[in-house]
């Protein structure tokens, strides 16, 4: 007799899913490291970022791409706030120069 296993992206509460977790912590360490700058929220960005382009319920390749591409964005912005001691919160993107 085979036992019935939840899906992937459903909770037995009918709660938020995994990915939506993922998503939704995302976010807030992203605004938090916007209103406070900070290595660590710096890494969890990173770390989120890479859980989301990986997470078994990610099937769109639109989303792993975007994932990917802001992911570099903020490993630009780690690089940019480690040169410059965490002075300033105005960061460069990615590909652009300072002028």
């Amino acid at each position: 007799m085979k036992t019935e296993q939840p899906e992937h992206n459903a909770t037995a509460e009918g709660g938020p899913t995994s990915y939506e977790v993922v998503l939704a912590s995302l976010l807030f360490l992203m605004t938090r490291y916007a209103r406070q700058p900070d290595p660590s929220v710096l890494r969890g960005i990173r770390d989120h970022l890479q859980r989301l382009a990986r997470h078994p319920d990610q099937d769109s390749g639109f989303m792993i791409r975007t994932s990917e591409r802001v992911m570099d964005q903020w490993l630009a912005i780690a690089a940019h706030s480690a040169d410059h001691g965490q002075q300033s919160t105005r960061m460069p993107l990615a590909g652009s120069t300072l002028h």
